[in-house]
C-alpha cells in the first residue's frame, strides 16, 4: 500500500480477501511521445461469487509540458516498538515517508506538500527528516523559515503545528529529481482495531497536485476483559465511578463481598461489572466455579436489571464498555444453619473474539439462618405468633365439647423462608385411646400435608378432635405440630379440648301388664349411667298409685325375681296395687339421687 508495484506481473484478479483486508494495485501507462490532452482509464472490480456486486473508479491522465510530481506516501509500523511485539497495536511506531518524484518536463518551483494526521496517529516531535540533508527538520519554527538546504541550494521549510497537520516547501524540484520526506507518529491507545488510512495533498507554485495514494496501516486486534467490583480503566486501575452496589467490603479489590444473613434455602446475590478493554467490540461469556458454597448450592447469572437471565454471551461491549451482571447463588434449603461463614465462588469472563480471560471472586460472609414457618390459630388474640408454642405453658385456645362430638381449631400456616416450601401435619403429642385427629383444608378436603405455599405466603388448615365416646370429663392437651419435609423446619402450637360432665340416667321405657284381683305383678325395670360421670349416690321415686299398693325393691343379683338377697324399702308407699321389684342399679335403694348437675333424663 505504498503505491509502488512490488511485481511485474500483471494481474486480473487479486487472492481471497478476509472482511476487512485490503488489497492495493497500481495501474501503469505509457504514453506516446506524441500524445497530448487527455485520457481516461477506468478500473472495474467485480465479486467472483457474485458478479452483481460491483465498484468502479476513473483515473484521469493528462498530457503536460510543464512540472509533474508523483506523490508516493507510505506508512510502516514496527510492533516491537511498543505493545504486544507480536502485534501491531497502540504503543507502537509508524515512520511516515512521503516520496516526490519529478517526472515532468520542467521543474517544479515551490513545491508544497501537506499531511493531515489521522486522529488514531500522534505525531512524534523532533522525528522529521529531509534526504537532501542530514540536518534535523525544526517543528518549532514558521512554515515559510528555511530549516536546511541540500547541495543544490534547493531549501526546505518543515512545519508542524503541534496538532495533527504536518507540511513542508520545497523551493525547486528539478526534472528528474525525487526525494522523501519521513517522520514517525505513535498510534494512539484510543486507535481501534482496523485499517488506518491517510492521503498527502501536494501543489506546485500554488497549483493543486493529484494527491498521493492512500496508505495505511493495520492495527491488529488486541484484546483484554476484565471483570471486577469496579470497572477497569485501560491502564488496569479501577474505576469506581461504576462499582457493584451489592460490595459490601468498601475496598476496590476485586472481591464482592456479601455479609448479610440468608434463609436456608435463600438466595445471595452479588453484582459483578465486566469490561472489555479489548482495541475492538467483544462479547463476553461468563463462567462459575464454586469454592466454598456449601454442596447443592446453584448459581446463575442476571443482567443490568437484576432479573432477565444471562443466555449465552453478555455483549457485544464497545471499546472500553462496561456491563454489570449479577451472580445469583441458591443455597441447599437443607444446609446447616450456622452463624459464621465464609463462602467463596470464582467468576470467569471469556472473550468471545480471543479466548483470553479474567476472574473475580464472590465472598459470603453472612450467617445461614433457619428456614421460618410459622403455626398459629385463625383466632385473634391468641394466634401464638413466632415460637411459641404455649402460652406461658398454658394452651393457647380452649374449646369444649361433648364425648364423641367433634371440635375444629381453625389454624394458619405462614411461609416466612425465602423459599416455597411445604410442610407436614401431624401431633406431637399422641391423643388419648379412641380420640381422632383429622387434618383438613377449608374446602374439606383431608391432608397430611399443606401442599407447596409460596415464600411469604400462607394456608389455613382445620385440626379436627374427636374424643372417644366414652371420654371422661377433663382437659386434654392437642399439639399440631408442622414440619417441613424439605428444611427440616417446623413450629408447634398447643391448644386444648374439655370434655364436659355428663349426667345422663337412662330408665327402661314405659311397660304394661296384666294382673288379676288380689294378684301380685312383678315389672322389672333396669336403669342405666350413659353419662360420663359416676353416680354415687342417687334415689329411686314411683308414684301415680291409687288403686294399688306397690314397692320398689332392688334386685341385688339381677336374676329378675324377688328373693331373699332383694332389699325392701323402709316403707311402702300406701294404696294397693303389685309388686314392683327392680333390677341391678349402679346404687342401692336410699335416699334422693343427688349430683352436681342432676339427672338430664
Amino acid at each position: 500500500m505504498d503505491g509502488v508495484a512490488d511485481s511485474a506481473t500483471p494481474l486480473t484478479e487479486t487472492p481471497t480477501l478476509a472482511p476487512g483486508e485490503q488489497f492495493g494495485i497500481v495501474i501503469e501507462a505509457s504514453v506516446a511521445s506524441t500524445a497530448t490532452g487527455s485520457d481516461t482509464i477506468t478500473v472495474t472490480a467485480a465479486s467472483t461469487l457474485d458478479g452483481t456486486v460491483l465498484s468502479t473508479n476513473t483515473d484521469t491522465l493528462t498530457i503536460s509540458n510543464d512540472a509533474i510530481v508523483e506523490l508516493v506516501k507510505s506508512m510502516t509500523a514496527d510492533p516491537a516498538s511498543g505493545g504486544n511485539p507480536n502485534i501491531i497495536d497502540a504503543g507502537d511506531t509508524v515512520t511516515i515517508t512521503l516520496t516526490y518524484s519529478s517526472t515532468g518536463l520542467a521543474a517544479a518551483n515551490n513545491y508544497s506538500v501537506q499531511d493531515v494526521l489521522d486522529g488514531r496517529l500522534t505525531y512524534v516531535p523532533g522525528s522529521a527528516r529531509w534526504s537532501d540533508s542530514a540536518t534535523p527538520l525544526d517543528d518549532n519554527n514558521g512554515s515559510t523559515v528555511v530549516d536546511t538546504t541540500n547541495g543544490s541550494g534547493e531549501t526546505i521549510a518543515w512545519d508542524y503545528d503541534d496538532a495533527q497537520n504536518v507540511n513542508f516547501l520545497i523551493s525547486s524540484v528539478g526534472s528528474g529529481r525525487s526525494g522523501e520526506v519521513t517522520f514517525r507518529a505513535v498510534i494512539a491507545d484510543t486507535a481501534n482495531a482496523g485499517i488506518i488510512t491517510n492521503v498527502a495533498t501536494q501543489d506546485v507554485d500554488g497549483v493543486a497536485f493529484p494527491p498521493s495514494n492512500t496508505a495505511s496501516v493495520t492495527v491488529d486486534n488486541q484484546y483484554a476483559v476484565a471483570v471486577a467490583d469496579t470497572a477497569i480503566n485501560s491502564n488496569g486501575t479501577a474505576n469506581p465511578a461504576i462499582a457493584s452496589t451489592t460490595d459490601d467490603d468498601a475496598a476496590n479489590n476485586d472481591v464482592v463481598t456479601e455479609s448479610g444473613d440468608v434463609y436456608q434455602g435463600g438466595t445471595i446475590r452479588q453484582e459483578f461489572v465486566l469490561t472489555n478493554l479489548s482495541n475492538s467490540p467483544d462479547s463476553l461469556t461468563l463462567d462459575v466455579t464454586n469454592g466454598d458454597f456449601p454442596a447443592g448450592t446453584t448459581f446463575r447469572f442476571v443482567g443490568a436489571d437484576g432479573i432477565t437471565p444471562v443466555v449465552g454471551s453478555v455483549g457485544p461491549l464497545g471499546i472500553g464498555d462496561s456491563a454489570k451482571v449479577t451472580l445469583i447463588a441458591t443455597l441447599p434449603t437443607d444446609v446447616a444453619p450456622t452463624a459464621t461463614t465464609n463462602y467463596t465462588a470464582v467468576i470467569t469472563t471469556t472473550s468471545d473474539n480471543s479466548g483470553v480471560s479474567d476472574v473475580s471472586t464472590a465472598e459470603f460472609t453472612g450467617a445461614v439462618l433457619a428456614a421460618s414457618v410459622d403455626l398459629e390459630n385463625a383466632v385473634i388474640g391468641s394466634e401464638g405468633d413466632g415460637a411459641a408454642p404455649t402460652n406461658g405453658g398454658n394452651p393457647w385456645v380452649t374449646q369444649s365439647t361433648d364425648p364423641g362430638a367433634p371440635v375444629v381449631f381453625e389454624m394458619l400456616v405462614e411461609n416466612n423462608g425465602p423459599t416455597s416450601d411445604s410442610f407436614n401435619l401431624s401431633l406431637d403429642q399422641a391423643l388419648p385411646a379412641g380420640w381422632t385427629v383429622e387434618f383438613q383444608l377449608p374446602d374439606g378436603s383431608i391432608v397430611s400435608n399443606t401442599g407447596t405455599i409460596p415464600a411469604g405466603a400462607s394456608q389455613a388448615i382445620r385440626a379436627v378432635i374427636t374424643p372417644a365416646d366414652g371420654a371422661l370429663p377433663g382437659d386434654t392437651l392437642v399439639d399440631v405440630a408442622v414440619v417441613s419435609s424439605v428444611s427440616g423446619q417446623g413450629d408447634r402450637i398447643v391448644n386444648q379440648v374439655t370434655v364436659n360432665e355428663i349426667y345422663d340416667v337412662k330408665i327402661i321405657e314405659d311397660q304394661s301388664a296384666q294382673a288379676s284381683p288380689g294378684g301380685i305383678v312383678d315389672i322389672l325395670h333396669t336403669i342405666s349411667n350413659e353419662g360420663n360421670v359416676a353416680i354415687t349416690e342417687a334415689s329411686i321415686t314411683q308414684s301415680g298409685l291409687t288403686n294399688f299398693s306397690g314397692a320398689i325393691f332392688w334386685d341385688q343379683n339381677g336374676n329378675g325375681v324377688i328373693d331373699p338377697s332383694s332389699r325392701w324399702p323402709s316403707s311402702r308407699p300406701s294404696g294397693r296395687g303389685s309388686r314392683m321389684p327392680s333390677s341391678p342399679s349402679p346404687s342401692p335403694l336410699g335416699p334422693p339421687m343427688r349430683g352436681s348437675h342432676g339427672p338430664r333424663r
